[in-house]
């Protein structure tokens, strides 16, 4: 498997997202500028400009008509992807930190931290009418969130490493789960939406119902756990973390945990690793057919993998 290398951006990765063909990238990063990319070859598109400080999160729609993105700027705003040209923007107060479509293109939501005495909130969007239709406060920072089934409900990681699911019709907390003991980085639904897979700085990554939330696997490391993912029609799991980003300069690559790490979904057993970033991984996802996948790292790569035969003969 030999990878598209994408250099575009100058700083840290924070998020990479595929549309739902498969057919672009979507990466955000803690310089100011998301970018969109072909996954075919590694084209370059554009870019989102207009934010003023780290980009935290970045969605397209399901449609793709559209990008949401937050930013330690302390909005999240809404581009056209054709144009880039942003439609909207919401003063956040304090850093947004999450941000998510569901399943349409009429609604999103987002978050904001807790910070200079404002409290943690979930805010949710239309994208018609470009305006926050809800706000909910929660109990601590929102670290990860995906909407559920429908987009009626949002699945919500904690700093505190609790995950709490949010009914977005009353704004009340329905469920929640505390069986990671650290602080939640990523949330992502398996292709069928039953479940869920969180990671977390416990060096762990969890496999919960979406329904129940019980956890029905656990995958251990030996390092923080940045990001995970679901194979679509394989029963298979990848980990992306590694050592804190503040002790990297400490320790060399094959020390610091920094492969992409492929587990089997159902044994939980590690079964083999990819290298190639010079740091952490701090975000990653399936190609929505399954053919391949996508990581961000600490070294502001991208590094966007299509598999190979051997890999689908294995």
């Amino acid at each position: 498997m030999r990878p598209f290398v994408l250099k575009g951006h100058k700083k840290s990765l924070t998020k990479v997202k595929y549309n739902r063909e498969g057919d672009l990238l979507f990466t955000a990063s803690k310089d100011f500028s998301p970018t969109v990319w072909y996954t075919e070859n590694g084209e370059r598109l554009g870019t989102f400009n207009g934010h003023q400080g780290v980009v935290w999160s970045v969605d397209p729609s399901p449609d793709t008509a559209y990008v949401a993105s937050c930013s330690g700027d302390s909005t999240v705003r809404l581009w056209d992807t054709g144009s880039g040209k942003e439609l909207c923007q919401h003063n956040t107060k304090v850093s947004a930190r999450c941000v998510c479509f569901g399943s349409d293109s009429r609604l999103f939501v987002g978050t904001s931290d807790m910070k200079m005495g404002e409290r943690p909130k979930l805010f949710v969007f239309s994208s018609n009418t470009a305006s926050a239709e809800k706000t909910i406060e929660l109990e601590d920072t929102a670290t990860a969130a995906t909407l559920g089934e429908n987009s009626e409900s949002v699945i919500v990681g904690l700093a505190s490493g609790k995950i709490v699911r949010i009914d977005l019709r009353t704004g009340a907390k329905d469920l929640e789960t505390a069986k990671h003991t650290q602080k939640i980085n990523d949330i992502q639904l398996t292709p069928d939406r039953k479940a869920f897979v969180a990671s977390s700085s416990d060096n762990t990554a969890g496999l919960f119902s979406s329904d129940t939330f019980q956890l029905w696997k656990r995958y251990n490391t030996d390092a923080p756990v940045n990001s995970a993912a679901v194979a679509p029609g394989r029963d298979e799991v990848i980990l992306g973390g590694g050592q804190e980003a503040m002790e990297v300069t400490t320790t060399h690559t094959s020390h610091g945990n920094f492969n992409v790490q492929f587990y089997d979904l159902k044994t939980s057993r590690k079964k083999w690793e990819m290298g190639g970033h010079f740091g952490p991984v701090n975000t990653l996802q399936y190609h929505p057919a399954g053919l391949g996948y996508a990581s961000g790292g600490e070294d502001g790569c991208v590094r966007v993998f299509f598999f190979d035969e051997n890999y689908f003969s294995a």
